[in-house]
């Protein structure tokens, strides 16, 4: 990354870098402590800041994809109706964690899907004229797709945080979140040091194969000194291994937002987050990640009868 030279605007640039590096670190300063704060604590001050955090997702979500030319009116609309979805999924959380039972989301998931047709049939008569027409069936998918996007993948935190028994659950939300940041930051370097051939190219230019390479060798290892620095029962092996989870669906997660963006002609879903864009932008590679260890640790074969899934 050149950051420096003669050139006025190439001094320029590096200024405007080092003020995104600073509100970058100032934004992280104040989110982090508050946010690992919550994981720990977990509980209904846990779910309701990832209800909150997924609904900005969301509506950030919504104003860079809707057409229409009133979409804030129709994001909000939208937004509102995600609301009684997320509290009727926290209810569940917490009366489903005396019984231990999942069973009950079945009906959730007949909530959301019934929930998304009302809404869709209300919205449809703020396209029913000419000019909001040709944008009714992109719109509409904008809708479906983002809500299962951001609220129902992400919602997969509080599951995780709630349903581990022994408190466990913050273990792992933290070796998620640490894997992840780690990640990218080996992604920046070994592309920063080696990076000459272009992952993919057309999606996002700035990604190399050499940075998924070291995040895919490295990873793991920094997954396995998380393992042995808490002393979490379980192999080193399993500890590897999902240090390799983590290193390529957060990749995976990183690219499927790039697309949606490169696709919409936007640079970043929003500006909530001085330094960072928007909400969007940051939890991008949660969204996969996360929903990855759920389906591991709920339905995997290999992790029955196991209370950790080190």
């Amino acid at each position: 990354m050149q950051l420096f030279g003669i050139n006025p605007e190439i001094g320029g640039l590096a200024a405007l870098k080092k003020s995104n590096l600073i509100k970058r670190f100032l934004v992280a300063l104040v989110f982090i402590p508050g946010l690992i704060y919550l994981f720990y604590i977990g509980g209904i001050a846990f779910s309701i800041s990832i209800a909150i955090i997924s609904l900005l997702a969301y509506y950030e979500f919504l104003m860079g994809s809707l057409k229409i030319k009133s979409k804030k009116v129709v994001s909000v609309i939208v937004i509102l109706a995600a609301l009684l979805f997320q509290y009727r999924f926290i209810v569940n959380i917490f009366h489903l964690t005396d019984s231990g039972s999942l069973a009950s989301f079945h009906g959730i998931a007949l909530m959301a899907w019934l929930l998304l047709i009302f809404i869709l049939f209300f919205l449809s008569f703020f396209y029913l004229n000419k000019k909001n027409l040709p944008s009714m069936i992109n719109d509409f998918g904008m809708i479906v797709s983002g809500f299962f996007y951001t609220q129902v993948l992400l919602f997969t935190l509080p599951l995780l945080r709630e349903f581990i028994p022994n408190n466990n659950g913050f273990h792992v939300i933290l070796f998620i979140l640490i894997m992840i940041w780690i990640n990218d930051s080996l992604a920046f370097f070994g592309g920063s040091l080696f990076g000459k051939h272009k992952l993919v190219p057309t999606i996002s230019p700035n990604k190399t194969v050499e940075g998924f390479l070291t995040t895919l060798f490295l990873t793991p290892v920094f997954a396995v000194i998380f393992h042995l620095i808490f002393k979490y029962p379980g192999s080193i092996l399993k500890a590897a291994l999902l240090g390799a989870v983590v290193s390529f669906f957060a990749m995976y997660g990183d690219l499927i937002e790039s697309a949606l963006k490169r696709s919409l002609g936007i640079k970043d879903f929003g500006n909530l987050l001085p330094g960072h864009g928007g909400f969007l932008d940051r939890i991008d590679s949660v969204l996969v990640v996360a929903p990855v260890f759920f389906i591991w640790y709920f339905f995997g074969g290999i992790l029955s009868g196991i209370k950790w899934f080190f």
